[in-house]
């Protein structure tokens, strides 16, 4: 099965397919209205491939934390109101648990992470949404190895 492959930074998108294990050829598209249309006809020849967007921008956050270690509903609450707090401006937004501390109350250990910046991607899902290609996923590139 075919996949695209979105490599967005600050300055460009480049586009490529994933097809039998090998990569084709990149297409880049500059981040202004220019590069946007060009990438709305691209993805005009490809609109039934799912795209995966992996991002590599400045406006990235990380911060690691610990809390509580508590389960079910009481745990996705405490979780969506830290996300919050963190990044209350941007819908990009995840928490990825690393483990337990060792010792005292053995907390979670928790990596909160986002794109602090939303207007910086929006162009570009814009475009997918509007190509109605199915999006797989937004992907950090520095949390793509543990």
């Amino acid at each position: 099965m075919s996949k695209q492959l979105l490599y967005l930074t600050n300055n460009q998108l480049t586009a490529a397919v994933w097809q039998k294990g090998s990569l084709s050829a990149t297409q880049t598209f500059e981040n202004d209205a220019l590069g946007w249309r060009a990438f709305a006809s691209y993805l005009a020849d490809h609109k039934n491939i799912p795209a995966s967007l992996l991002t590599d921008l400045i406006e990235e956050d990380f911060q690691r934390e610990s809390i509580p270690h508590v389960v079910g509903k009481t745990r996705k609450n405490l979780i969506q109101r830290r996300l919050g707090q963190l990044y209350r401006d941007t819908p990009f937004r995840q928490a990825t648990f690393q483990g337990r501390e060792k010792d005292g109350r053995k907390d979670d250990r928790m990596l909160f992470s986002a794109l602090t910046n939303a207007e910086l991607p929006k162009p570009w899902l814009d475009t997918l949404l509007k190509a109605k290609v199915p999006l797989v996923g937004i992907f950090s590139v520095a949390l793509l190895s543990p």
